[in-house]
């Protein structure tokens, strides 16, 4: 504001010495704005100059200095603001509360985190902005992109507040162990308790405990060894389900919410929608009840109004997407 207001009385008493000094060729307002401004900045093209001796002592003595100095200064102040608001960006000290229906990644693992981010991008249909909360002294992945949020620990209420994890549609939580995660996603439960809460823990009884005081949350646990003894068993195992959960595979599992106002019948469903959209239906999810999913549901089983359906495609289908008229048409032929 200071510099606005020196800039401003600058210009001003320049304007009135031009016309002091009988300057009429450069007192047009629009004239003198430009002649002003090229004579500040010393690019001076010359097509508009002083004519007058007096004009041009003011310009020499009061003008070119002063809007000189001006214009310096001004170039400063914003170079010094974009390094400062860049140096808050990576030391995690800035405040993102304007946020809404974001994901929040709380916790820092180098060789989970990146990961994680890098597949939640490769989705095209994911445009929510990501904060991440962790108690690195600096951005750990020195992403602008990435909004940082630095912590003295992961529990801590301030850094919650600057993250907006009141207004987050999606919490992730991955500790540096089972304690440090049931302790953040216990905190950050108690502060959004509208988003859909998933943690990591190696040891799947931590999840239970977690459970008894966040029964919506979704507990993810490690399963090298299942998949081990799968592959083992079924040859290939491995590489299906590595690709069923990557992104970057053309077969992904995705999910889709039955819309209101209608049912399904699942077998009629199951092939409606590999007509229709290429999609492979693998299971469901009881919206009573979200701990309650099936993995291929039998062929007579009715599909409820916001039950959530799992399927197989290519890419994720938008609820929009779907043509459900004609879905729910053909499956009653088949039902």
């Amino acid at each position: 504001r200071t510099i606005i207001g020196l800039a401003a009385v600058h210009a001003l008493l320049s304007w009135v010495g031009l016309w002091w000094c009988n300057e009429v060729a450069l007192t047009d307002v629009n004239t003198f704005l430009y002649f002003w401004a090229t004579t500040g900045t010393t690019v001076g093209y010359g097509d508009h100059s002083p004519s007058t001796v007096g004009g041009r002592y003011l310009t020499i003595l009061w003008i070119m200095p002063g809007g000189i100095s001006l214009f310096s200064t001004i170039i400063a102040k914003i170079a010094t603001d974009l390094a400062n608001a860049w140096r808050h960006s990576m030391n995690g000290t800035n405040s993102y509360d304007d946020l809404r229906g974001h994901i929040v990644i709380i916790g820092y693992r180098p060789e989970h985190t990146a990961k994680i981010i890098r597949l939640l991008r490769i989705d095209q249909t994911e445009k929510r902005a990501i904060v991440m909360i962790a108690s690195a002294k600096q951005h750990p992945l020195m992403d602008a992109d990435i909004h940082f949020v630095r912590a003295q620990t992961l529990t801590d209420e301030e850094a919650f507040a600057r993250a907006a994890i009141e207004h987050a549609s999606l919490l992730l939580v991955t500790g540096r162990d089972d304690n440090e995660s049931l302790s953040a996603a216990l905190a950050a439960s108690a502060c959004a308790t509208e988003a859909h809460l998933v943690v990591h823990f190696n040891d799947v009884s931590t999840g239970r405990v977690l459970h008894l005081h966040c029964p919506e949350a979704e507990v993810i646990k490690t399963i090298a060894i299942e998949n081990m003894v799968r592959a083992a068993q079924d040859p290939g195992s491995s590489k299906l389900f590595t690709q069923l959960l990557s992104g970057e595979s053309s077969q992904t599992q995705f999910s889709l919410r039955v819309p209101e106002g209608l049912s399904l019948h699942y077998g009629g469903a199951f092939i409606a929608f590999k007509h229709q959209h290429d999609a492979a239906l693998v299971g469901i999810r009881h919206q009573e009840n979200h701990h309650d999913h099936q993995l291929n549901p039998p062929w007579d089983l009715m599909l409820e109004p916001c039950e959530l359906i799992y399927y197989i495609a290519s890419e994720r289908l938008q609820l929009t997407d779907a043509d459900w008229k004609a879905i729910s048409e053909e499956a009653q032929r088949y039902a």
